[in-house]
């Protein structure tokens, strides 16, 4: 096995890093960063959760149930995390308009 094809198992099978997170999301709260942790989320389930997220919000579908009560946290704290960045740029255009 390649140390190539280790990295990509590890992203697979052992908890993601708060490093990999960061790199995955950008800039969140010390809060979502501990609560994904907590879910001893791999990359992969929290990309893949970001992924479907992103689709249904560019395909306008409605949310689809998360397979695990694990994906469904990650699922949470996306979406809350997403309602922030909302509520920032909305906060940021209020103040170019005074």
């Amino acid at each position: 096995m390649t140390d190539a094809s280790r990295g990509a198992m590890n992203h697979t099978t052992r908890a993601a890093t708060g490093a990999e997170l960061l790199d995955l999301l950008g800039d969140v709260s010390p809060d979502a960063l501990a609560r994904l942790l907590a879910t001893a989320a791999t990359v992969d389930e929290v990309a893949a959760e970001l992924a479907a997220l992103e689709d249904e919000d560019a395909l306008g579908e409605h949310e689809h149930a998360a397979p695990s009560p694990r994906r469904r946290e990650i699922r949470a704290v996306l979406e809350e995390l997403a309602l922030e960045r909302i509520d920032a740029l909305e906060d940021d255009r209020e103040m170019a308009r005074t």
